[in-house]
């Protein structure tokens, strides 16, 4: 019997016996579209395309209007009612409406009547 430990083959030497996968080889880009060398078929196809893009672009616009209508009604409610608003909410929310507002935007909301007043006195013109 032998005594001697057989040997694991490194990685990377000839002795592996298994084989290392290819490399992915780079694809080289499609050329680009003389749009001036197409013919009237080829033209129709593109304006499908361009089409079909401006569809599916319109109708995630108006799930976006929606979304926004949504967020802006829901919103005036938790404002219309000063008394059920939570603080925390109102101070975050004030908050960060003021640091991502206009210097013009920042004034007409610090003037909103639940806004903080230390958020308030920061954008409000000095009189």
């Amino acid at each position: 019997m032998n005594d001697e430990p057989k040997k694991q083959p490194m990685p990377g030497t000839p002795e592996s016996d298994q084989q290392q996968p290819e490399a992915k080889k780079r694809r080289k880009k499609p050329p680009l579209i003389d749009f001036n060398a197409l013919d009237a078929h080829q033209q129709k196809t593109i304006h499908n395309i361009a089409t079909a893009g401006a569809r599916v672009a319109n109708a995630q616009q108006k799930v976006r209007e929606g979304q926004l209508r949504a967020m802006k009604a829901t919103l005036a409610e938790i404002l219309a009612d000063p008394e059920g608003a939570d603080t925390r909410f109102v101070d975050v929310f004030f908050r960060e409406l003021l640091e991502k507002a206009s210097a013009a935007n920042a004034k007409k909301i610090a003037s909103h009547p639940l806004c903080p007043s230390d958020l308030a006195a920061r954008h409000r013109p000095a009189a």
